[in-house]
């Protein structure tokens, strides 16, 4: 991840970024992307990055929903 960050992307795709992290340390990681990539798509079994989204879609057993959606701040 922080190689990835280093190069400065305009968007980023991460996959159980915080798995191993305890909710501490998980809430800085997040924030820190948060203000360094303007988009960010997060594939996480964990709710936490839930609270940093515009957007949260849920796959379960097959089945697409759109859980939160709201228009991003300027």
């Amino acid at each position: 991840m922080a190689r990835a960050l280093l190069r400065r992307p305009r968007s980023l795709v991460m996959g159980e970024i915080t798995s191993g992290l305890n909710a501490e340390v998980e809430e800085e990681v997040l924030e820190a992307v948060k203000r360094e990539v303007p988009i960010v798509v997060v594939i996480s079994h964990r709710d936490t990055a839930g609270k940093y989204a515009n957007k949260i879609v849920e796959v379960n057993n097959g089945i697409v929903r759109v859980v939160k959606c709201a228009t991003p701040r300027s």
